[in-house]
C-alpha cells in the first residue's frame, strides 16, 4: 500500500476518493493546502487523514507516515529535493512542473533510488490510448494533422497569476502532442486573444510535414466539467475522440440536465496505479522526466513566440526565435 501526501490536491479530492476506493494499492494520509478549511474538507474524504497547510509544517509535526507526495501546484525544487532526502516517491503534475528545473530534480532522484513521475492524465485516457496505439501499429499511417481543443475555466488553471500564460494552459495538451507524434515539433508558433479573452491558439511542425493546431479556452463556468476534443489524420487512416458525445439527457417535469458520462476517473485510477507500481518496482515511470522536459521546452518556447511575435525553430537541441 502506497501511503501519499496530497499537496494542493483538495479541489481533486474527490476524485482521488473515487479513483483509490477503485484501485486499492494506495492511501492518502495527508492533505498539504494553503487553504485550511480546503485541506480539512478534503482529509475527511480520506478517512480523516493528516492535514497542514505546507510541507514544511507536514514534515515538522511528524506524526504521519507517508511514502509518497502526490503535488498539483507550485513547490519549489528545494522542498522537493527535500522530500527525495527523505526517500518519498514524487508524482509532480505536469502542469504544476512548468517553471520547474526538471533535470537537477531527477538526478537527485535517480542517485537516490527515487521514483519521479510526471502527472498526464491525458495519456491514460482510454480513448486517447486507442489513437496512441493505432499510430504504434500503423494503422493510420504516418501521423499527419492533429487538432485538439481544449475547454476548461480559468478556476482550473495552475497558473492564476497569467491566465495567458502558454505554459500554464497547454503543457498538457502540447505534451499529447509529443506523445502521439513521438517526436519535437521543428517549428512553433503561438497566438492569443485580447487580454481578458483566456484564449491561446499553437501552431506546431513536425518534421516530415505533419502539423498540430492547438487552442485552449478558459471561458467555461467555474464548476463547468472540463472539454477536449482531438482528431489525428493520418496517411492511411483518422482517429477521433470528442466528450461532447460522452454526455445523456435527463429529462424530469421541472428541468432537463445533460448528465456527463465520460471516462469517469479511469485515467486517474490507471495514472495512479502505474505510480504505485512504478514506485514498488524501483522502475522509470510510464510519463517520466525526459517526457516533462520535452513537454516544458515546446511550452516555453511557445510562451516566447507569444511574446515576441515571431515563430521558434529547433535548431540543434533548442529553440530560436526566427
Amino acid at each position: 500500500m502506497l501511503r501519499i501526501a496530497l499537496v494542493h490536491g483538495s479541489r481533486l479530492s474527490n476524485s482521488y476518493a473515487d479513483a483509490l476506493e477503485r484501485i486499492r494499492c494506495a492511501s492518502v494520509e495527508a492533505v498539504v493546502d494553503p487553504d485550511e478549511n480546503a485541506a480539512a474538507q478534503a482529509a475527511d474524504l480520506f478517512g480523516g487523514a493528516q492535514i497542514a497547510t505546507s510541507l514544511t509544517q507536514l514534515q515538522q509535526a511528524g506524526s504521519v507516515d507517508f511514502d509518497a507526495v502526490v503535488v498539483h501546484g507550485p513547490v519549489a525544487g528545494p522542498e522537493l529535493a527535500d522530500l527525495v532526502s527523505h526517500g518519498k516517491h514524487l508524482m509532480i503534475d505536469l502542469e504544476a512542473a512548468a517553471d520547474l528545473a526538471v533535470e537537477p530534480l531527477s538526478q537527485v532522484c535517480q542517485q537516490s533510488g527515487i521514483c519521479l513521475m510526471f502527472g498526464q492524465t491525458l495519456r491514460f485516457q482510454h480513448s486517447l490510448q486507442v489513437i496512441k496505439d493505432r499510430l504504434v501499429s500503423g494503422k493510420l499511417g504516418a501521423p499527419g494533422l492533429l487538432r485538439i481543443h481544449r475547454w476548461t475555466s480559468a478556476h482550473d488553471l495552475v497558473s492564476a497569476n497569467d491566465k495567458r500564460a502558454t505554459s500554464a494552459r497547454t503543457i498538457c495538451v502540447l505534451d499529447l502532442a509529443n506523445w502521439l507524434f513521438d517526436t519535437l515539433p521543428d517549428s512553433i508558433y503561438a497566438v492569443a486573444g485580447d487580454p481578458g479573452d483566456d484564449y491561446v491558439q499553437v501552431h506546431l511542425g513536425f518534421p516530415g510535414g505533419g502539423m498540430a493546431l492547438i487552442d485552449h479556452a478558459a471561458s467555461l463556468p467555474e464548476r463547468a466539467n472540463p472539454y477536449e476534443s482531438v482528431t489525428m489524420i493520418g496517411s492511411t487512416g483518422a482517429a477521433y475522440s470528442d466528450q461532447h458525445h460522452n454526455s445523456q439527457m435527463l429529462i424530469g417535469r421541472e428541468q432537463t440536465l445533460a448528465v456527463p458520462t465520460g471516462e469517469g476517473t479511469r485515467a486517474l485510477c490507471e495514472q495512479l496505479q502505474e505510480f504505485a507500481n512504478a514506485c514498488e518496482q524501483r522502475r522509470a515511470p510510464a510519463v517520466n522526466h525526459a517526457d516533462a522536459e520535452k513537454a516544458i521546452q515546446v511550452a516555453q518556447a511557445a510562451d516566447q513566440t507569444l511574446l515576441s511575435g515571431k515563430a521558434a525553430h529547433l535548431v540543434g537541441e533548442n529553440y530560436e526565435l526566427i
